[in-house]
């Protein structure tokens, strides 16, 4: 009897065990936008992304991309994304299944350099 009970409470062990390793995080990229209200047309933005597993930012669809280390306790960076319409970028994380970070928009210009109020740009952020 305690024979099946030792074998039991090594099974769910072991199942906790699994269960835990697939949670280990599949890495992957992260796709996002930047648009503006008609009648503006985006030229840049300024973003604040923060979150955890962040690698690295990407440039798509015709945008470029510069990004960098602000805050690193707090995980913090900035984000420049430059292109002409809805700008699109990736964000490179350790998992894509886990918590997304979080983007504010620090500030915008549309595609005559003029700057944008922060109430007609949106951010998107999906997997």
């Amino acid at each position: 009897m305690k024979r099946s009970v030792v074998s039991g409470l090594v099974l769910a062990a072991l199942v906790a065990l699994a269960a835990c390793h697939s949670d280990s995080g599949v890495p992957g990229v992260l796709s996002g936008t930047v648009t503006a209200s008609a009648p503006q047309t985006l030229g840049a933005a300024v973003l604040e992304v923060t979150g955890s597993g962040i690698q690295g930012f990407q440039g798509q669809g015709g945008s470029v991309v510069y990004g960098a280390l602000v805050d690193a306790q707090s995980k913090r960076y900035r984000m420049v994304v430059v292109g002409t319409g809805s700008l699109s970028f990736g964000v490179k994380v350790d998992n894509v299944n886990g918590h997304k970070p979080s983007v504010q928009v620090v500030s915008a210009v549309d595609d005559q350099n003029t700057s944008l109020p922060s109430s007609v740009v949106k951010v998107t952020l999906s997997n």
